[in-house]
């Protein structure tokens, strides 16, 4: 259980309030050599004004660096949040860039030839994907407490990634068709040509797409479990 600032200053002075006592009774032991010669009242003072001081003396310190060590923790936490957070809004646009390069590849199929090119561009999803990628090698790999959610992070960006090129080259095979039925008329059915490379390309593309969405439920639910445990 996290302990509140609170609690760490309670835990310090009563700690050092803990070694003052063992102090003095030490030093009033050694004073009396173990209560064989009584001593005077002011030289007792001595001993008890002593440990004050030496007890005000660690005080001072061990508070501080309670409050730095607490404002560095609290930190810690508030960049994490903010990077959590971050990666959910940026895969949840990943989705939905994903989903919309799915539906353009296959608008392409009752598209013109001269919009052909314009559907299959998909800047938007490449930056997305270049802005995980730079979150992902910002995630020190020694933080245990996110080193599950990095490797969730990893597998949905090889998802949509895999998605994505062969979307993309499904894009390719039509570009190809298309310009082959506009310039000679009539289309291949042949295993290698553009009409059956498009709709296996589009196949694993629909496919890797649907693993993408599994993994990015998997990625929120990793995110809900570290927030939970911060």
């Amino acid at each position: 259980m996290v302990k509140t600032l609170k609690e760490k200053i309670r835990d310090v002075v009563f700690w050092i309030c803990v070694g003052g006592a063992i102090y003095l009774i030490v030093a009033f032991l050694m004073k009396t050599d173990w209560f064989s010669s009584p001593k005077k009242l002011s030289e007792l003072y001595e001993i008890i004004r002593d440990t004050l001081t030496l007890m005000a003396y660690f005080l001072a310190p061990a508070t501080a660096f309670t409050l730095f060590n607490d404002w560095r923790e609290e930190h810690q936490v508030k960049a994490t949040i903010t990077l959590l957070d971050e990666v959910k809004n940026i895969a949840s646009e990943v989705e939905i860039e994903l989903a919309k390069y799915n539906e353009n590849i296959r608008a392409m199929e009752v598209s013109p030839v001269d919009k052909v090119l314009n559907l299959r561009d998909s800047h938007d999803l490449s930056y997305k994907l270049a802005c995980l990628e730079r979150i992902y090698l910002e995630i020190d790999d020694n933080n245990q407490k996110l080193s599950n959610f990095k490797k969730r992070l990893r597998v949905f960006k090889k998802c949509v990634t895999r998605s994505a090129v062969k979307l993309n080259s499904a894009g390719t095979a039509m570009q190809l068709l298309k310009i082959r039925e506009q310039n000679f008329g009539y289309v291949s059915t042949g295993l290698l040509s553009p009409k059956k490379v498009y709709e296996g390309k589009l196949a694993d593309g629909e496919r890797n797409r649907r693993y993408a969405i599994e993994e990015y439920e998997k990625l929120i639910s990793e995110i809900k479990l570290v927030k939970a445990l911060i």
